[in-house]
């Protein structure tokens, strides 16, 4: 038997990483995971390739370049690829080149599009994954950091006997917790930041002299080098991690670039629609039947080209 490893070992190991992400602990593919892993000597040594190279990234700086290895609604087989990439070239090279989305691919929490996620944390806070988001959760003996590569997440802070910091990390900066309910949402630019209880300190992660405390009621948007003007939160804002969007008098326009963030696929409106206000509470898991029912109100039309691609427009001017 070969004692080195090849591309197909490799290959089969980032397989089994990326099946494994987000399923229960339940699951019968753990219990065939592990089979695997015994079956072949060399599929362990794969394994703890995988494992390795999970801990170098989670370790990387976020200052990252925007060169995208994988998009945020990669498919399986090219996250597949991409894992099997790393895994076969090492770290050098790729690794340094491609570092936005690979935190990403390897997240210990990651969520599709229209799923969330609810997690107890170790020292007893609340942590609610929105949509499409990727994050890692780092905890040592002086500090609880939790790591925000993509999406948005609400985290209801719980009081440390260490007396630890509870960090929010995102590729823009530091969100500090000061016994807290707040979210953080994260895109390409900007990290924006609600608070619904208690306090936050903000940094940006290239202005250290630079910290904003935004207090319950405010939110905000920074970049890695500016603070922006604090504002009022929207009411009902995290209504996400009941399965809901609530809304009052939002334009149309808002409505649906909030509702395409829950929808696989393409969601988009006629500027004829843009400036319809609409105010009600939605239940996130069935978008199609949420346009439906604003057909019946608003004077729109809702058409599928297909089940991934909705458009909406006016019924008079299409």
């Amino acid at each position: 038997m070969p004692d080195k490893l090849s591309t197909h070992h490799l290959e089969a190991a980032a397989t089994w990483f990326v099946d494994l992400q987000g399923i229960k602990p339940n699951n019968p593919l753990h219990q065939h995971h592990q089979q695997w892993l015994q079956q072949d000597p060399l599929n362990k040594k794969a394994w703890a390739r995988v494992e390795k190279l999970r801990h170098t990234l989670s370790d990387t700086p976020s200052s990252m370049s925007h060169t995208n290895l994988i998009k945020a609604n990669s498919s399986r087989r090219h996250a597949i690829k991409a894992l099997s990439v790393l895994l076969i070239t090492g770290t050098s090279g790729v690794i340094w080149q491609q570092q936005d989305a690979l935190p990403d691919l390897l997240a210990q929490y990651r969520t599709g599009t229209g799923e969330n996620l609810s997690i107890t944390l170790n020292d007893g806070s609340q942590l609610d994954i929105n949509t499409r988001s990727a994050v890692d959760i780092h905890y040592t003996d002086t500090l609880r950091e939790i790591r925000l590569y993509r999406g948005e997440i609400q985290l209801t802070s719980a009081k440390d006997p260490l007396h630890r910091p509870l960090i929010v990390s995102t590729p823009q900066g530091k969100i500090q917790a000061l016994g807290t309910q707040f979210l953080v949402q994260t895109d390409e630019a900007l990290s924006h930041v609600t608070v619904i209880q208690h306090a936050v300190n903000v940094r940006p992660n290239t202005a250290d002299n630079l910290v904003k405390r935004i207090e319950a009621g405010q939110k905000i948007s920074f970049s890695s080098v500016n603070i922006g003007t604090t504002e009022r939160l929207i009411p009902n804002v995290n209504a996400w991690t009941q399965g809901l969007l609530i809304v009052s008098n939002w334009r149309l326009a808002d409505f649906i670039d909030e509702l395409s963030r829950y929808h696989t696929g393409r969601l988009t409106y006629a500027d004829s629609v843009a400036d319809l206000h609409i105010s009600g509470a939605f239940n996130l898991q069935n978008i199609p039947d949420i346009l439906d029912n604003l057909s019946a109100t608003l004077a729109i039309d809702v058409r599928y080209f297909s089940p991934y691609w909705i458009r909406v427009s006016n019924k008079n001017k299409g």
